[in-house]
Order: C-alpha cells, then sequence, then structure tokens
C-alpha cells in the first residue's frame, strides 16, 4: 500500500514537471544599446523594450497595441521626439524605439536615466507601466562660439574674428578650427572656407581666430550664416570633430564717400579752379586715397584730374581742388562733372568708388583786364600822350605785362608799346603811349586797338584778347568834346581766345 502511494505521487510530480510554465501580465524590460552621449548637440538614442516577466519561468502575455514615450525626466537632456508606437508585443519580442536628444554644452559628465511610458492594452484593458532607459554622458572637449564680428564693408575686404570656447571638460589637442560661408557672397581668404591651427586648447579656454574677409559688391549689410567645426585629439589620442557651430557674421555698409562745399571758379575762355571737400561717409578707413575728376562736356577740360587726399577714417573729410579749363565757345551755366575715390581698404587690396555727381557752376566770360581811357582827346593833326589805365581783372596775380597798340589811320603811334612789371588781382596802372592824329580829319570817336602780352602765376606766357579803345579827335583849334567821348570805355573781343605764345604780332 505504501509502494503504490509513493508510486503515484512520483508520477504526479512527473507529471507536473513537464506541464508548461504559468502565463503572466506583460511586463518591460528597458535595454539601450548605445547608452554614450556627447555634450553639445543633437544625436539619436535606440532604446530596446522586451516583453520579459521577472520570473524567468512565466510566460508573458501578449500586450496590444503598444505605445512608448521617451520623456526627459530630471535629466537635463531635451527629448525632442514624441511617442512611438509599437503595435503588439508578445513574450520575449525585442522592439526598437529610436529617438531624438539635444544634450547641452554645458551638461556635467556622468549617468542619467530617462523615463519611458509604455502604454498597451491587456484583456480588454488599458494598462500602463514606466521604465528607465540609463544613459552616460561622457567627458569630451567641446566647442561654442561667444562672437563673431568682421570689418569688412560691402564690396570690400577686412578682417573677421571668431572667438571659440571649448566649454568641454577634457582638452583637446592638435586642433584646428575651420570656418566655411554658406554664402558665396562673403569669402574667406578668396574662398569659401579658411582653416586655422589651435594646438593644444584645455577646457574653459577661449581662443580668438582672424581670417581675411571678403564681401561682394552688391550683397546685404545683414547677418550672413557661417559654420564653424573644430577637429582635434581626445585625451585618449582618438581623432575627433566637433558638432558644427552656426554663427552670423554682418558685413559693414558699402563703403562710401560724398563731395560737399563745392567751391567753382570756373569762367567761359578761362583756366579756374573747381575745390570742395571729400568726406569719407562709410565706416571703414580708405588709405592711399587719390580723388579723380572727370568731365564728358567738350568744353570743360580738366587739366589735373587726380588729387591725393591720403588716408581718410569714417567721418573724415579733406579739401581738393584741380584746375579745370573752360573753352570760349562754351556758355556760362551750371555743368556736371563726377568724382570717383581710388583707395586701398583694410587688406590693401585696391577699391575705387562709385562716381559722385558735382555741380559746377561756370561764369560769363570775363576780360583779364579793365581798360579805361584817362586822356584819350586829341585835336586833329595834334601830336599828344594817350593814357590808359588798366585793372587786374583775374584772381591772380599777372607779372611781366608789354602792352601793344595797333595804329590805324587817321591815329598813328610814335611809341606803340608800354610796360607794368606786376599787377595783384585788382591792382590799376596808367599806360602811356604818343600818338598823333592827322589833321583835316572829322571831328568824332576813332578806335585804337590794343592788347596785352603777360605771365600767368604758372608762368605760362598768354596774349589777352583784343580790347577797343575810344580816341575823341575834335576840331582843330575848337573847343569842347565831341558825341563820342562820353561813351568810355568800349572793349570787346575783336581777336581770337587767349593761347599760349610763342611768337606775338
Amino acid at each position: 500500500m505504501q509502494r503504490r502511494t509513493l508510486v503515484t505521487a512520483l508520477i504526479l510530480v512527473s507529471l507536473l514537471a513537464s506541464q508548461p510554465a504559468g502565463a503572466a501580465d506583460p511586463e518591460f524590460r528597458v535595454y539601450v544599446p548605445e547608452p554614450t552621449l556627447a555634450p553639445g548637440g543633437e544625436a539619436e538614442l535606440t532604446v530596446q523594450l522586451t516583453n520579459d516577466p521577472d520570473d524567468p519561468d512565466e510566460r508573458a502575455e501578449p500586450a496590444e497595441n503598444v505605445r512608448a514615450t521617451v520623456e526627459s525626466g530630471d535629466a537635463p537632456i531635451d527629448v525632442t521626439s514624441g511617442t512611438r508606437l509599437l503595435g503588439s508585443t508578445a513574450d520575449g519580442q525585442v522592439q526598437e524605439v529610436t529617438v531624438r536628444v539635444d544634450v547641452p554644452s554645458t551638461i556635467e559628465p556622468g549617468s542619467y536615466e530617462l523615463p519611458i511610458d509604455v502604454e498597451y492594452e491587456h484583456d480588454g484593458d488599458e494598462e500602463s507601466e514606466r521604465v528607465y532607459a540609463s544613459v552616460e554622458v561622457e567627458d569630451r572637449a567641446q566647442f561654442a562660439v561667444d562672437g563673431a564680428e568682421t570689418t569688412a564693408p560691402v564690396g570690400g575686404g577686412g578682417t573677421s574674428t571668431v572667438t571659440i570656447t571649448n566649454v568641454g571638460t577634457e582638452a583637446a589637442s592638435n586642433a584646428s578650427t575651420t570656418v566655411t560661408s554658406t554664402d558665396p557672397d562673403v569669402q574667406f581668404g578668396g574662398s569659401e572656407s579658411a582653416t586655422q591651427y589651435a594646438g593644444e586648447w584645455e577646457p574653459g579656454e577661449s581662443r580668438t581666430f582672424e581670417y581675411r574677409t571678403t564681401v561682394a559688391n552688391g550683397a546685404d549689410a545683414r547677418d550672413h550664416t557661417v559654420e564653424s567645426v573644430v577637429e582635434y585629439d581626445d585625451e585618449g589620442g582618438t581623432e575627433r570633430t566637433s558638432r558644427t557651430l552656426s554663427f552670423g557674421l554682418t558685413p559693414l555698409g558699402e563703403q562710401t564717400f560724398a563731395v560737399e562745399n563745392v567751391d567753382s571758379a570756373l569762367r567761359v575762355g578761362q583756366e579756374g579752379t573747381l575745390g570742395g571737400e571729400i568726406v569719407n561717409t562709410g565706416e571703414t578707413t580708405a588709405s592711399n586715397a587719390v580723388v579723380v575728376l572727370e568731365s564728358s562736356n567738350p568744353n570743360v577740360e580738366v587739366l589735373e584730374s587726380e588729387y591725393a587726399v591720403g588716408e581718410l577714417g569714417p567721418g573724415d573729410r579733406a579739401d581738393v581742388a584741380f584746375d579745370t579749363e573752360v573753352t570760349d565757345s562754351a556758355e556760362a551755366g551750371p555743368r556736371q562733372l563726377s568724382m570717383r575715390v581710388e583707395y586701398r581698404d583694410e587688406d590693401d587690396d585696391e577699391r575705387e568708388s562709385d562716381p559722385i555727381d558735382v555741380r559746377a557752376d561756370v561764369g560769363p566770360k570775363e576780360s583779364e583786364f579793365d581798360v579805361e581811357p584817362v586822356n584819350a582827346t586829341f585835336e586833329a593833326g595834334e601830336d599828344g600822350t594817350l593814357e590808359l589805365n588798366v585793372t587786374n581783372n583775374r584772381d591772380e596775380t599777372l607779372r611781366e605785362i608789354s602792352a601793344k597798340l595797333f595804329e590805324e589811320a587817321p591815329i598813328s603811334a610814335s611809341d606803340d608799346e608800354a610796360f607794368v612789371p606786376e599787377l595783384e588781382p585788382g591792382e590799376s596802372a596808367t599806360l602811356r603811349f604818343e600818338v598823333g592824329v592827322e589833321g583835316d580829319v572829322l571831328a568824332k570817336t576813332y578806335p585804337l586797338k590794343l592788347d596785352f602780352q603777360y605771365d600767368d602765376e604758372e608762368g605760362e606766357t598768354l596774349i589777352s584778347d583784343t580790347y577797343q579803345v575810344p580816341i575823341a579827335v575834335t576840331d582843330e583849334g575848337g573847343s569842347g568834346l565831341p558825341l563820342g567821348i562820353a561813351v568810355g570805355i568800349v572793349a570787346f573781343v575783336a581777336l581770337g581766345a587767349v593761347g599760349y605764345v610763342y611768337s606775338r604780332r
């Protein structure tokens, strides 16, 4: 009897051992294949969820309509992805959830827990549980741009400075930085990219890098996107590349100039001076600046077209003056000329400004001299001294002034030349000539022609226009003035314009 009982018990134990394990409610476990995150920047994080109960002898029942949401929790890591739909998950089945995370550059290295809320359906009921994914933020050099600016104007060149700080926890060695422009209007050293070596770079250390920069004509004076990366070796000797650092670079406004206080001393048929002030209205210094005056009018000739003003800083101004000649065929009135500035920018590259319109007034033709008779009345048949008062009308001192009479019947000249060493502007002198009047002529006013040879302030010898002077002839032995004597001076151009003299009369 006892033997039969023992056998029966053994059979029951064997039957129980051969039965499958009992079923358990769904339960999820977490595994992170690549848990290491680098500080600074976004990364993808993959989390594996497995439906697996604690008891290895139990079998998990399927979870239906599974949804997983990875959250930041208390970790200073921003999860930028939302809920993931995983569908049905059977016992032991692995489901992968991939999300994007943003790891700040200032995060402390160490381990962090990211909560995962798992929601599912089981036996017609809504269930949920929270599990945690462990991630590790490693020690690493990390970089951030602290500031960037440029002295390059639109249409010119200059220097860009970029300050970068190692905000990580490790030093970088054999480091180099590369900046790359995303806009073809901005170039570094003539290309879109430029690299500088930095060497050893300790945590918390800031470095400032300078790059030669040019900005195209017509570019906008706004922020242009520039990207920078740092390539380096970490403390283990592994080559690494930082995340891409984006920042804005704003060029200065286009280099411009203005012309102010224009002073025109131009007259028809004369040489004169066109002056004014050139003003640097831009934000950068123009070096070795030369102002160029140009005329498209055939009656206005610029005799000396360039005027060097040297260095012009922002807001600086300089006087300029150009010798200019207006032909006899011109008419008085306003004329439009143009100035431009040739200069070197901060990179010592040659630049040229846009033309600047300049309005210059041209005055009417004015004789070099005023000639007024002092003693110009003679009797018919009389010889005497002709006295003329001559005044310098020019704005410059005239020298070696030689006057010449051109006798014409009924008036002759035994002494037809007079000389004045020098006349300052507005100064007068009296000229004397010995003349004679034929007898038996009508009592009236006769014209007598006169011109001058002189030297200007530049030492050029010139011939004046020809003047006509009224000579009053009275009856022999008569008295009183003939009708023409009250006219005074009648001076007008009779023979051509002023010109250079190589032979006279």
